[in-house]
């Protein structure tokens, strides 16, 4: 639709089709990356999963301008619909469910439940809600950060450079942070202490002129917990209600993300302080660290059933 309209109405429908697409393709795909790996490395393969979405925005802006500047807006918009198309043939051709030859032979129940209860309800809340305030935490300093920077001298050929280097730093941070924290074997605690670092290295930013080491250190720190945090709802889901607790889980996100991001532009507005979204996000991830602390309890105080 946004390749082949004529006017903007056309494009903004086209525009909420594919958000709604890519967030049903958000929950699918983590519901099958946790299928295959629950139980067994599933750190690091949610690390690999996770860095594949900054790795693709990174790629679309490298690509995506020249391409509709030499071939026309048009091919900017189709160029996505054919690597979409790829893939789809690709997992139509090449995937299978994990176990699909064992689960064959084994009679489906006669009358399945596939609820969640409400342990599961208030793991994949509390674990969104992680998700969702580390994601502030993470774009609130890279839509943010260059306003701040050229309104402390910064010269705006080297804002974008400075403020890119979280995204481009996270990229091969997340599987490496996560194969980290797989050999360490102590994913809280690495969490707990990425989280108050985060939090530190946010806050020093409107404090301290070195503006290149404070970007740079943010995309290794976020690194460390992307994976650690995309594997929590396996940890409260049982096998048949995956799909249901993975909604649940980015629904939280998605509204999360859009009231937060509307907090810190507001409050940027009304203070008239271009550090003050920095100093939300240093926040966020505070209220993060909280949802862990209380998915952490929630894990020690399972019900004696899960039914």
């Amino acid at each position: 639709m946004l390749a082949l309209s004529k006017s903007y109405e056309t494009m903004v429908v086209g525009r909420l089709v594919s958000g709604i697409g890519a967030v049903f393709l958000n929950v699918l795909v983590t519901k099958m990356v946790t299928d295959w790996f629950a139980g067994q490395r599933i750190v690091l393969a949610m690390g690999f999963l996770i860095s594949s979405w900054p790795f693709g925005i990174a790629l679309a802006l490298l690509t995506m301008g020249p391409l509709a500047e030499a071939y026309g807006l048009a091919w900017a918009f189709t160029a996505p619909v054919i690597l979409c198309s790829i893939s789809i043939l690709l997992i139509a051709t090449l995937y299978s469910a994990p176990g699909i030859e064992k689960e064959a032979t084994i009679q489906p129940d006669s009358n399945p439940k596939h609820s969640l209860s409400r342990h599961e309800l208030w793991g994949c809340i509390l674990s969104g809600c992680v998700w969702c305030f580390y994601n502030v935490a993470f774009i609130l300093p890279l839509s943010f950060g260059p306003e701040f920077l050229i309104s402390q001298g910064v010269k705006l050929s080297l804002v974008g450079a400075i403020t890119s280097l979280t995204g481009w730093l996270i990229i091969p941070a997340l599987p490496l942070g996560s194969w980290l924290a797989e050999r360490l074997g102590r994913p809280y605690s690495i969490m707990i202490s990425s989280f108050v670092a985060i939090a530190v290295t946010v806050w020093l930013i409107p404090l301290t002129p070195y503006y290149v080491v404070m970007f740079a250190l943010l995309g290794i720190l976020f690194g460390l917990s992307g994976g650690l945090i995309m594997a929590l709802p396996a940890q409260v889901l049982q096998t048949e209600n995956r799909a249901i607790g993975m909604g649940v889980f980015f629904t939280v996100y998605y509204i999360g993300m859009g009231i937060s991001s509307s907090i810190a532009g507001y409050a940027r507005d009304v203070s008239g302080d271009p550090a003050a979204p920095l100093w939300m996000a240093g926040l966020g991830i505070i209220i993060a660290m909280l949802a862990l602390v209380g998915f952490r309890l929630l894990l020690l105080n399972p019900p004696a059933s899960h039914r």
